[in-house]
């Protein structure tokens, strides 16, 4: 569970937790948690969804459990890489796939099998032609 229905968590209060406080750090968006489901919203607007929730899958048939080959072919063009946890370099990184989507969005595969999937756009999720993340 990522928290409880509905909660708000100001980015900058976030940031402060995370030791990232200070002038000119305050970004103008807010996280907003549900149960399975982060909200990035920013003037009003959401700007980016998270969700490790088993039924989440993309509008190419993406879903959290399954590898990141099956994301990179479903995704032509993906970037993967190893994310480093936190400052111990020693720790073996974390698997990751990022790339961007038609009309602008980016999409992010977290994990291998996949156990968090991210979408996000800079001028705000469009839906468009359907939803870009839906619950099977």
């Amino acid at each position: 569970m990522l928290g409880s229905r509905g909660r708000r968590h100001d980015a900058a209060t976030v940031a402060d937790q995370e030791g990232e406080s200070g002038p000119g750090s305050r970004p103008s968006w807010e996280v907003r948690i549900f149960p399975q489901l982060a909200v990035f919203v920013d003037n009003g607007r959401v700007r980016g969804i998270a969700t490790p929730d088993s039924a989440a899958q993309t509008r190419e048939g993406v879903g959290v459990g399954d590898s990141l080959e099956i994301a990179k072919r479903h995704y032509q063009g993906l970037d993967c890489y190893g994310v480093t946890l936190g400052s111990d370099s020693t720790r073996p990184s974390y698997p990751a796939c990022a790339g961007r989507l038609k009309g602008g969005n980016e999409v992010y595969f977290g994990g291998d099998p996949v156990d968090t999937i991210w979408v996000t756009a800079k001028g705000g999720l469009e839906a468009g032609n359907g939803p870009i993340l839906s619950v099977r």
